[in-house]
């Protein structure tokens, strides 16, 4: 199989999302080696330290003005001469006009169930809740973190629970349990 992935995010913040995204592309890298990876980025991850196998490759689409015009036009017009299979954005995007099987990751929709606390101006919300429609036409799988974000994609979203899948974050490895000094 072919699978495309946004790694726009990479590079940027180290934390949140990126940090989702370099673990899911370090993994994938260390347990299939037989479907093949195209990674779709608009600058160069030479030196982010992904350590990815032979069946990895990565284009980078120069972005001249939005990404959502990157994404909705340079991106689009790429992925079908790519021949992929399924593309799978990472950060809670999707195109407007659908060329492939699409799978999109959303770790929550806080600004949405929680606008009091103003995590985005009024225009970011309207862009959420306009994402979030797009997202619920154009997606055919969404994975989300936990069984709490599903319910509220289902129920705040009106998205059918037959095209969410519930995926757990791993958990870096200096998180462990500590010895007792008792």
């Amino acid at each position: 199989m072919k699978v495309g992935i946004d790694v726009r995010i990479l590079g940027r913040n180290k934390a949140g999302l990126e940090r989702y995204l370099f673990h899911l592309l370090q993994n994938l890298a260390k347990i299939d080696k037989r479907n093949e990876y195209i990674l779709y980025s608009d600058h160069s991850l030479d030196t982010y330290g992904l350590e990815l196998g032979d069946n990895f490759s990565i284009k980078v689409i120069k972005k001249i003005i939005h990404s959502l015009v990157w994404k909705n036009f340079s991106l689009a017009r790429q992925v079908p001469k790519d021949n992929l299979d399924v593309f799978h954005f990472s950060d809670a995007s999707v195109w407007m006009s659908k060329t492939k099987k699409t799978i999109v990751t959303i770790q929550d929709i806080s600004p949405l169930l929680f606008p009091e606390l103003q995590m985005a101006s009024r225009k970011m919300l309207a862009y959420f809740k306009f994402l979030f429609w797009l997202i619920k036409k154009k997606a055919d799988i969404i994975i989300v973190v936990s069984e709490k974000t599903k319910e509220d994609i289902v129920k705040h979203l009106k998205i059918d629970e037959k095209k969410i899948r519930v995926v757990y974050s791993g958990i870096e490895p200096y998180f462990r349990i500590l010895e007792s000094d008792k």
